[in-house]
């Protein structure tokens, strides 16, 4: 089993498991910019046993012009035959070009391989169980690993030298292996008319038994069911200050306090001059939710702390913590939370002292562990590093749940506090306004029951994971979670009107409204599919399902109740919730009863459904 999309592979099956995620073609530029294939010439000959596809592709982009003439063969013994030539029509740089292969990280992490190398050695192996820093595998030829009881299967890689990478660093939820090692210099330079040749060929070694090919039968419903077991707290829910300048109006503030929100995030970069003004609006702001602050202050040197230390006893804002990251480490040190809380503990005696990444997991992976002087540790996530297609997306949720297990190996039992949490990367600056920048950052599938469906799915991974806070997006504009009164801040990208809330602010609005909560454990049969966030609550139970796939799709959910209180947020009412908030949520919904213990619901397109235990 295996699909065809945009010049590549995706979701090689044999039976239920999965084998490769992914094989594809890429040309990445000198700032690691995935360009995207133009495909044509498609010619496709197929029979019961077997295939052959052709096509040729081009990436374009600035300086870069590159053509791609490809094959792709099936045959009844499972064998997959993948070959390409790329011809550069132009002369540009480049950091990478050629076949990536994905293995699924859910499959293969703490599983055996075996590496072939280029001399032809061979290598026992097995693929990380917790996230690797660096490389697993280098000078690979082919890799091979167990998919079934006495069966493997092989990539093998012709054309260059291959590598493999822990992609969980950045949430991708894969291990890619790639050609051209990075040991070697970039960015190099492409001249036009050189070429690449390579080809990848995926095996099946063994005897496959009928049962494991009987299970790639006709897909049924995702089946949900709830634990009664609670994991532990819900997290400490925040958004960050927007990157605007304006002020929330009246009705803004009552949305955002409806959300109950735990604290307001505050990123102050003491080399800009406009961090002062950013403190005061910020400050001002969370007075008007009822909220302290967390201050993430990015600095250079010790002056730039004593400057932000005058600036707080002016203007005595309420400060819960502080996230402390210096110019000069992509990971912060202890000396540096140290040297920020002998400056600013006197101007907040009660706030927390913490540090880690502010971009990635991996550069707190690849950092020194925490040591004496944080009180918690954490690190920003954003889907958007290596793919951007909402498939691609969508499964980068499984990857932020291995960023929780692996931190906690590295933090040596500290609270782990995660973001902010963006759809994209965020603007390098805090407050950075530039329209360059907002752009470069804003998604419009924020804007959507798309965003809001990821949404929910990345809440019940850090949920689920125990982490103390999440901080999500912003407040208002193109990277919140509404429009905002102001409206959106990039009115030609994002076409919401002002004063309309975003599908995802009503899943921030469904926990809020709910008080304390435990958390409980959601397990889905398939969960690249549904995405689940159990919470019991004073009243009861509150399940929170979101689809995360793009067509309808049917849902049992178990374990649940006999009675229960069912609404929807979908494509038929979308509209009204985002433009009418306070009528859609004064909707109670249906109540249903469910038969011998289970519920079976039909979830449209990237759908919600909120199902209450009565």
């Amino acid at each position: 089993m295996l699909s065809f999309e945009q010049g590549g592979l995706r979701c090689i099956r044999l039976g239920e498991r999965e084998v490769v995620r992914r094989l594809y073609l890429a040309v990445r530029d000198q700032e690691w910019g995935t360009l995207g294939h133009e495909v044509h010439d498609l010619h496709l000959e197929s029979d019961a046993a077997s295939f052959r596809l052709s096509f040729q592709a081009e990436d374009r982009r600035g300086e870069v012009d590159f053509h791609w003439q490809a094959s792709i063969s099936g045959d009844a013994q499972g064998t997959i035959a993948f070959s390409a030539e790329g011809l550069a029509r132009s002369s540009f740089w480049a950091n990478r070009i050629g076949f990536c292969l994905l293995h699924p990280g859910g499959e293969c992490a703490g599983r055996d391989c075996m590496v072939e190398h280029s001399d032809g050695s061979r290598q026992s192996g097995r693929f990380p169980l917790y996230i690797a820093p660096h490389q697993p595998f280098l000078d690979i030829r082919a890799i091979a690993h167990e998919v079934a009881p006495g069966v493997w299967a092989e990539a093998r890689f012709q054309g260059d030298i291959f590598e493999m990478e822990d992609q969980r660093n950045w949430t991708d939820a894969s291990f890619k292996t790639y050609s051209r090692p990075l040991s070697l210099p970039y960015p190099f330079r492409v001249e036009a008319g050189s070429t690449v040749r390579q080809s990848v060929r995926i095996s099946l070694q063994g005897q496959v038994s009928a049962g494991v090919l009987a299970a790639a039968g006709a897909p049924g419903p995702v089946s949900v069911a709830v634990g009664q077991a609670p994991l532990g707290p819900l997290p400490r829910l925040a958004l960050a200050v927007a990157s605007g300048s304006e002020t929330l109006s009246e009705r803004d503030s009552v949305r955002l306090r409806a959300l109950r929100l735990s604290h307001l995030h505050l990123e102050l970069n003491l080399g800009q001059p406009a961090w002062r003004e950013r403190l005061r609006l910020g400050a001002a702001q969370a007075r008007d939710l009822a909220l302290p602050l967390v201050i993430a202050t990015v600095f250079a040197d010790e002056a730039e702390l004593a400057a932000l230390r005058q600036e707080l006893e002016r203007q005595r804002p309420h400060v819960c913590a502080f996230a402390v990251f210096h110019e000069g480490e992509p990971c912060t040190s202890s000396r540096w939370v140290r040297v920020a809380r002998r400056h600013l503990q006197e101007s907040a005696p009660a706030a927390r002292f913490g540090g880690g990444s502010r971009d990635n997991f991996t550069e707190l992976n690849r950092g020194q562990a925490p040591g004496d002087g944080f009180d918690f540790v954490g690190y920003s996530l954003n889907p958007q590093v290596h793919a951007f297609d909402n498939a691609s997306l969508m499964e980068t949720l499984e990857g932020q749940a291995w960023t929780i297990s692996s931190a906690r190996r590295l933090v040596r039992g500290l609270p782990l506090a995660v973001g902010p949490v963006t759809l994209r990367k965020r603007p390098a600056s805090a407050g950075d306004v530039e329209p360059e920048a907002l752009a470069r950052a804003a998604d419009p599938r924020q804007m959507s029951l798309f965003g809001a469906a990821w949404t929910l799915g990345s809440l019940q991974r850090l949920a689920e994971g125990g982490v103390e806070a999440a901080t999500y997006y912003e407040t208002v504009g193109c990277l919140g979670v509404m429009a905002g009164d102001a409206g959106p801040c990039l009115p030609g990208l994002l076409a919401v009107p002002a004063g309309a809330v975003y599908p995802l602010y009503h899943v921030f609005a469904d926990i809020g409204e709910l008080g304390d909560s435990l958390v409980l454990p959601v397990v889905a049969s398939d969960s690249l599919k549904v995405a689940g966030l159990a919470l019991r609550h004073a009243g009861g139970t509150r399940l929170l399902l979101a689809s995360l796939v793009p067509k309808e799709q049917e849902v049992v959910v178990a374990g649940f109740g006999p009675l229960l209180r069912l609404r929807r947020l979908d494509e038929g009412n979308a509209e009204q919730a985002m433009l009418a908030p306070e009528v859609f949520r004064a909707q109670a919904g249906e109540v249903l009863a469910s038969k011998d213990g289970s519920l079976r619901l039909s979830l449209p397109p990237y759908a919600l459904a909120r199902l209450d235990s009565f």
